[in-house]
């Protein structure tokens, strides 16, 4: 996760100028939507388990919920919220931030998923498919619960191969945009329908 953050701000700030931002404002504005979209993560956790914390309420503080990464989508929501504060601090457009922002953090995610992989979380349905993985680990199953001994989807991992696609996508599409906050939008559009078909 923390390789996926600062790859995408490192690819933001080699953008910016681009767009005729200050790569060092993009940096701060990058670090205060990560920050951002980490808390919203976590409400979006909170909120779609409340149950579960309500039941357990030190559970919140535990190691594996602050390692998990937590919602993504609310995520989002809170690192775009910060955007907008953020680019109106800045008077910057917030159309043309989130164009900056928006193939690094496609890429960001892409790494976010290996990490997914790697842990265990985020499994697809069991499969027969030659390609499904199997997860043996207890500890994973103990911190993510993903079923051991079951042939899966490697979900995380065409997540993967849909955010580098969109990777590239987006990043050739900045350079032909009609107008500002469409890499967003087309970003936006595009993963939810590849996370839906996922």
């Amino acid at each position: 996760m923390a390789l996926g953050f600062f790859s995408a701000l490192v690819l933001a700030a080699r953008r910016a100028p681009e767009e005729g931002l200050d790569s060092g404002k993009v940096w701060d504005l990058g670090i205060v939507m990560a920050l951002a979209g980490i808390v919203g993560a976590k409400l979006g956790m909170f909120l779609s388990e409340r149950q579960y914390y309500l039941d357990h309420p030190l559970e919140m503080l535990s190691l594996s919920t602050l390692q998990s990464a937590g919602v993504w989508y609310f995520g989002l929501a809170g690192g775009a919220i910060a955007c907008v504060l953020m680019a109106r601090r800045y008077r910057y457009s917030f159309g043309k931030v989130a164009d900056v922002f928006s193939p690094g953090v496609s890429f960001g995610l892409g790494m976010g998923r290996l990490g997914c992989f790697s842990a265990g979380c985020c499994w697809g349905k069991a499969t027969g498919f030659p390609w499904a993985v199997t997860f043996t680990e207890p500890y994973s199953h103990q911190v993510v619960g993903v079923p051991l001994g079951v042939p899966l989807h490697p979900a995380q991992l065409y997540e993967f191969v849909l955010d580098m696609a969109l990777f590239w996508y987006l990043g050739r599409l900045a350079r032909r945009k009609s107008y500002d906050g469409q890499v967003f939008s087309v970003y936006l559009f595009l993963y939810a329908i590849g996370r839906f078909l996922i």
